[in-house]
């Protein structure tokens, strides 16, 4: 009689071992998506509107291409940074017409690598915005952090 009690318990053991291991891959694999999502369609969407509203963007330029969003941050914190190339002239007239960029508050600087990067007030509660404009390739990269 004793030696099925011990079976029993090895099995519950055995069993207990595989749920708790399901259980750990499942929590590991949720923060992975959270954190790291940005590929997600689920994701995508909700952090592409945050992104805009944040930076007070009303739309990307139609010709946008490779439009791409990397989300981080903590649970205090969440940023976005959003690239996409396009035409050099078509791209420099969306950032000319953009509304952080037409801010008097704006500050410009050019960066090392022939960038200009615009720093203006943000949108939405959030501490931090800027633009990077790179004319001569056509590339913009966005930034934005909430806290």
């Amino acid at each position: 009689m004793a030696h099925g009690r011990k079976r029993c318990f090895i099995a519950g053991f055995v069993c207990g071992g595989f749920v708790a291991g399901a259980i750990v891959l499942a929590l590991i694999s949720f923060a992975w998506i959270t954190i790291e999502g940005t590929g997600k369609p689920l994701f995508r969407e909700s952090a592409l509107e945050a992104a805009k509203e944040w930076a007070r963007i009303d739309a990307f330029p139609e010709g946008a291409k490779d439009l791409d969003i990397r989300i981080g941050g903590t649970s205090f914190t969440r940023l976005f940074t959003v690239t996409f190339w396009g035409d050099s002239e078509d791209i420099e007239n969306w950032v000319k017409g953009y509304p952080g960029v037409s801010d008097p508050k704006c500050e410009i600087w050019q960066t090392e690598d022939g960038g200009e990067k615009y720093v203006y007030p943000a949108a939405g509660g959030t501490i931090y915005a800027e633009i990077v404009h790179w004319p001569s390739f056509g590339k913009v990269r966005i930034h934005t952090t909430w806290s």
